[in-house]
Protein backbone atom coordinates (compact mmCIF):
# COMPACT_ATOMS: atom_id res chain seq x y z
CA UNK A 1 0.00 0.00 0.00
CA UNK A 2 1.73 3.42 -0.76
CA UNK A 3 0.08 7.24 -0.75
CA UNK A 4 0.65 9.68 -3.28
CA UNK A 5 -0.31 13.09 -4.16
CA UNK A 6 -3.24 14.03 -6.01
CA UNK A 7 -4.54 17.39 -7.47
CA UNK A 8 -7.96 18.48 -6.82
CA UNK A 9 -10.12 20.08 -8.76
CA UNK A 10 -9.77 23.61 -6.60
CA UNK A 11 -5.98 22.87 -7.55
CA UNK A 12 -5.29 21.42 -3.89
CA UNK A 13 -3.22 18.21 -2.60
CA UNK A 14 -4.81 15.83 -0.95
CA UNK A 15 -3.55 12.28 -0.27
CA UNK A 16 -4.89 9.28 -2.85
CA UNK A 17 -4.33 5.72 -0.60
CA UNK A 18 -3.48 2.93 -3.28
CA UNK A 19 -4.74 -0.02 -1.28
CA UNK A 20 -4.48 -2.40 -4.97
CA UNK A 21 -3.98 -6.23 -4.42
CA UNK A 22 -1.55 -7.59 -6.14
CA UNK A 23 -0.10 -11.20 -5.32
CA UNK A 24 0.57 -13.23 -2.55
CA UNK A 25 3.58 -14.13 -1.03
CA UNK A 26 6.06 -16.90 -1.98
CA UNK A 27 4.46 -20.11 0.06
CA UNK A 28 0.75 -18.77 -0.07
CA UNK A 29 -1.75 -19.87 -2.17
CA UNK A 30 -4.98 -16.84 -3.62
CA UNK A 31 -8.32 -18.16 -3.21
CA UNK A 32 -10.05 -15.09 -4.15
CA UNK A 33 -8.52 -11.77 -3.35
CA UNK A 34 -7.37 -13.37 -0.47
CA UNK A 35 -3.96 -14.84 0.64
CA UNK A 36 -4.05 -18.76 2.80
CA UNK A 37 -1.51 -20.99 4.21
CA UNK A 38 -2.62 -24.13 5.11
CA UNK A 39 -0.30 -26.82 7.42
CA UNK A 40 -0.83 -30.42 7.12
CA UNK A 41 0.14 -33.82 9.10
CA UNK A 42 2.93 -32.94 11.36
CA UNK A 43 2.47 -29.20 11.81
CA UNK A 44 -0.89 -29.93 14.27
CA UNK A 45 -1.35 -27.24 17.09
CA UNK A 46 -3.54 -26.44 19.92
CA UNK A 47 -5.44 -23.64 19.05
CA UNK A 48 -3.35 -21.26 21.10
CA UNK A 49 -0.36 -22.49 19.55
CA UNK A 50 -1.79 -22.55 15.65
CA UNK A 51 -3.09 -18.32 16.73
CA UNK A 52 0.56 -17.25 17.35
CA UNK A 53 1.66 -19.61 14.20
CA UNK A 54 -0.81 -17.54 12.12
CA UNK A 55 0.42 -14.42 13.65
CA UNK A 56 3.80 -14.90 12.60
CA UNK A 57 2.72 -15.73 8.98
CA UNK A 58 0.79 -12.99 8.45
CA UNK A 59 2.16 -10.04 10.26
CA UNK A 60 6.03 -11.08 9.96
CA UNK A 61 8.96 -9.05 9.28
CA UNK A 62 9.13 -7.07 6.15
CA UNK A 63 5.04 -7.71 5.98
CA UNK A 64 4.62 -4.43 8.04
CA UNK A 65 4.98 -1.01 6.93
CA UNK A 66 7.26 0.74 9.83
CA UNK A 67 7.25 5.16 9.22
CA UNK A 68 10.03 6.22 10.08
CA UNK A 69 9.79 8.70 12.93
CA UNK A 70 12.84 11.28 12.56
CA UNK A 71 11.88 12.78 16.14
CA UNK A 72 12.99 9.82 18.18
CA UNK A 73 14.02 7.82 15.03
CA UNK A 74 11.64 5.28 16.55
CA UNK A 75 9.63 3.39 13.59
CA UNK A 76 5.58 3.32 13.74
CA UNK A 77 3.50 1.21 11.75
CA UNK A 78 -0.40 1.05 11.86
CA UNK A 79 -2.42 -2.53 11.94
CA UNK A 80 -5.50 -2.26 9.84
CA UNK A 81 -6.42 -5.94 10.52
CA UNK A 82 -8.66 -5.37 14.22
CA UNK A 83 -7.52 -7.50 17.42
CA UNK A 84 -8.43 -7.43 20.72
CA UNK A 85 -5.27 -5.12 23.00
CA UNK A 86 -3.92 -8.63 24.89
CA UNK A 87 -3.60 -9.87 20.79
CA UNK A 88 -2.18 -6.65 19.54
CA UNK A 89 0.28 -7.02 22.19
CA UNK A 90 1.14 -9.99 20.69
CA UNK A 91 1.29 -9.45 16.83
CA UNK A 92 3.70 -6.00 17.79
CA UNK A 93 6.22 -8.53 19.81
CA UNK A 94 6.02 -11.31 17.22
CA UNK A 95 6.88 -8.45 14.71
CA UNK A 96 9.98 -7.03 17.32
CA UNK A 97 8.09 -4.28 18.55
CA UNK A 98 5.37 -3.06 21.16
CA UNK A 99 2.14 -1.56 21.12
CA UNK A 100 3.03 2.67 20.86
CA UNK A 101 4.09 5.16 23.27
CA UNK A 102 3.25 8.54 22.71
CA UNK A 103 5.40 10.38 25.04
CA UNK A 104 5.75 13.98 22.92
CA UNK A 105 3.58 16.49 21.21
CA UNK A 106 5.76 15.63 17.98
CA UNK A 107 5.14 12.06 17.79
CA UNK A 108 1.32 12.61 18.72
CA UNK A 109 0.97 14.92 16.16
CA UNK A 110 3.18 13.01 13.57
CA UNK A 111 0.62 9.64 14.22
CA UNK A 112 -2.67 12.13 14.24
CA UNK A 113 -1.84 13.10 11.19
CA UNK A 114 -0.76 9.73 9.70
CA UNK A 115 -3.80 7.96 11.02
CA UNK A 116 -5.97 11.00 9.53
CA UNK A 117 -4.56 9.90 6.40
CA UNK A 118 -4.84 6.31 6.43
CA UNK A 119 -7.64 5.18 8.59
CA UNK A 120 -9.85 8.30 9.18
CA UNK A 121 -12.17 6.78 10.31
CA UNK A 122 -10.53 3.77 12.53
CA UNK A 123 -10.06 3.92 16.58
CA UNK A 124 -6.60 2.73 17.03
CA UNK A 125 -5.49 1.15 20.18
CA UNK A 126 -1.89 1.67 21.14
CA UNK A 127 0.24 0.67 24.62
CA UNK A 128 -1.13 2.03 27.62
CA UNK A 129 -3.47 0.29 30.51
CA UNK A 130 -4.55 0.36 34.19
CA UNK A 131 -5.31 -3.66 33.56
CA UNK A 132 -2.25 -4.17 36.66
CA UNK A 133 -4.12 -1.52 39.02
CA UNK A 134 -7.43 0.10 38.26
CA UNK A 135 -6.88 4.35 37.64
CA UNK A 136 -2.90 3.62 37.15
CA UNK A 137 -2.30 4.05 33.11
CA UNK A 138 1.24 2.65 32.37
CA UNK A 139 2.74 1.90 29.10
CA UNK A 140 2.72 -1.60 28.96
CA UNK A 141 6.55 -1.84 27.49
CA UNK A 142 8.16 0.48 29.66
CA UNK A 143 6.20 0.20 32.42
CA UNK A 144 6.55 4.19 32.77
CA UNK A 145 3.13 6.00 33.85
CA UNK A 146 0.62 7.78 31.38
CA UNK A 147 0.15 11.34 32.37
CA UNK A 148 -3.68 11.99 33.36
CA UNK A 149 -5.53 15.37 33.32
CA UNK A 150 -4.29 17.67 35.73
CA UNK A 151 -0.40 16.79 36.01
CA UNK A 152 0.76 18.88 33.91
CA UNK A 153 2.82 16.72 31.59
CA UNK A 154 2.02 15.78 27.85
CA UNK A 155 -0.70 13.81 27.06
CA UNK A 156 -3.54 13.85 24.61
CA UNK A 157 -6.77 12.42 26.75
CA UNK A 158 -10.37 13.41 25.53
CA UNK A 159 -12.49 15.82 27.88
CA UNK A 160 -13.62 13.92 31.24
CA UNK A 161 -11.27 10.93 30.16
CA UNK A 162 -10.20 8.34 31.21
CA UNK A 163 -13.93 7.66 32.78
CA UNK A 164 -13.85 3.71 32.98
CA UNK A 165 -17.63 3.66 31.72
CA UNK A 166 -19.15 0.81 33.06
CA UNK A 167 -16.33 -0.22 35.02
CA UNK A 168 -14.99 -2.51 32.03
CA UNK A 169 -12.87 0.20 30.22
CA UNK A 170 -8.88 -0.19 30.70
CA UNK A 171 -7.12 -0.05 27.23
CA UNK A 172 -6.06 3.44 25.83
CA UNK A 173 -7.11 4.21 22.01
CA UNK A 174 -6.99 7.23 19.46
CA UNK A 175 -10.52 7.59 18.89
CA UNK A 176 -11.70 8.88 15.33
CA UNK A 177 -14.83 10.43 16.57
CA UNK A 178 -12.92 12.58 18.99
CA UNK A 179 -10.20 13.87 16.21
CA UNK A 180 -7.86 10.80 17.83
CA UNK A 181 -7.43 12.17 21.18
CA UNK A 182 -7.00 9.53 23.58
CA UNK A 183 -9.88 7.51 25.09
CA UNK A 184 -10.25 4.69 27.78
CA UNK A 185 -11.55 1.81 25.78
CA UNK A 186 -12.96 -2.32 26.77
CA UNK A 187 -9.73 -4.17 26.14
CA UNK A 188 -11.61 -6.86 24.68
CA UNK A 189 -13.72 -5.14 21.95
CA UNK A 190 -11.22 -5.21 18.59
CA UNK A 191 -9.50 -2.42 17.32
CA UNK A 192 -6.94 -1.25 14.91
CA UNK A 193 -3.84 -0.58 16.53
CA UNK A 194 -0.46 0.84 16.20
CA UNK A 195 3.23 -1.05 16.51
CA UNK A 196 6.37 0.90 17.64
CA UNK A 197 10.06 -0.37 17.11
CA UNK A 198 13.29 0.35 19.07
CA UNK A 199 15.41 3.07 17.25
CA UNK A 200 16.98 2.31 13.87
CA UNK A 201 19.66 3.72 13.40
CA UNK A 202 21.44 4.55 9.78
Amino acid sequence: MTTDDATTAEGQTSKQIDTSFQECDIGWLMLGTGCYQFTLGGSRQMWLDAKVKCFKFTLGGSRLMWLDVKVRRYQFTLVNTRQMWLDAKDICSFNGGYLAIIETTEENVLIKDHVAVIGPTNDYFIGGSDLATEGEFIWEHSGLPVNLPGSNLFHDWRTNQPDNKNGNQHCIMLGYQVSFNWNDAQCAYARDFICEKSPVYY
